[in-house]
């Protein structure tokens, strides 16, 4: 009787200590099922959806032109993207270009879509040495109607931070994103372009036609672009304009990009035209 009285606080410890435990257990297994998943997380976001590909190059009286495509890889659309240019010759800067929204890369680009982009370089006085320079491979890009002393050595196509390479002579040009894009749901300003034609004419190439405002809001910076491309689909050329005023829903304004021959040597086998409300 005694030892079984004795006996029964000892296993009321025993059970006690055994239930502790296992709601310890039971906590933890829980709380490791509900645990986030960082390295999946950090590995989604790791990945830049940015992808510049086939960089076009010329040279026509002394201005340098840079061309090509912008990818968005990633799942979000991409806004307010821009480039930066290059020019270096024995790893010493000579030429800086840009390249943004205002100069014709669209404001935003949905997921699976592209803009093209075209920059302009210029020399500069102050000469900077870089020796991070990316080793120069062979490509398969066109250079297109260009003096036959050009000699074009590119990538295919680079993301950030490997930047694509290109050398004219003894310049070397590097293209890379400026900083600044953001990742977000936005979608496309509903514009339309309407009646649009292009001409070619003895001293200059035209694009024309109407905006139509499609949307509900009362756009006051809505800039036209006008791209011309070879028959490869390779860009030749982006060129812009700016509609004055405001442009009311429902309501359509004209447009007339016109690029001079003097500036602009080849001639286009294919015109594409967009229009698009500049985000702030």
């Amino acid at each position: 009787m005694n030892q079984a009285r004795a006996s029964t606080p000892i296993c009321r410890r025993f059970f006690l200590k055994l239930s502790v435990c296992l709601v310890l257990l039971c906590s933890v297994c829980f709380a490791g099922c509900l645990w986030p998943q960082p390295q999946n997380k950090t590995t989604a976001l790791a990945a830049d959806p940015l992808e510049i590909t086939h960089t076009h190059y010329y040279d026509y009286n002394g201005t340098s032109v840079l061309t090509g495509i912008i990818t968005n890889k990633g799942t979000a659309s991409l806004t307010n993207v821009s480039l930066q240019a290059e020019g270096y010759t024995n790893n010493t800067l000579y030429q800086q270009g840009y390249a943004s929204s205002e100069t014709g890369i669209k404001s935003v680009i949905l997921p699976g879509a592209s803009s093209p982009f075209m920059i302009k370089l210029k020399d500069i006085a102050a000469h900077r040495t870089d020796t991070t320079l990316p080793a120069l491979s062979q490509g398969a890009l066109k250079v297109g109607k260009v003096s036959s002393t050009s000699k074009l050595i590119a990538n295919k196509m680079a993301n950030r931070p490997t930047s694509i390479t290109a050398e004219k002579l003894a310049l070397r040009y590097r293209i890379k994103p400026g900083p600044g894009y953001t990742l977000s749901d936005a979608k496309p300003y509903p514009f339309s372009i309407i009646n649009s034609k292009a001409e070619v004419f003895k001293k200059s190439f035209s694009v024309t036609g109407e905006v139509y405002n499609a949307g509900g809001e009362n756009v006051a910076s809505t800039v036209v672009a006008a791209v011309f491309y070879q028959k490869d689909g390779t860009v030749l050329g982006v060129f812009t304009a700016s509609l004055p005023g405001t442009l009311n829903p429902e309501r359509t304004a004209a447009f007339q990009i016109d690029v001079p021959k003097a500036t602009f040597p080849i001639t286009p086998a294919r015109t594409e035209v967009f229009a698009y409300k500049l985000t702030s």
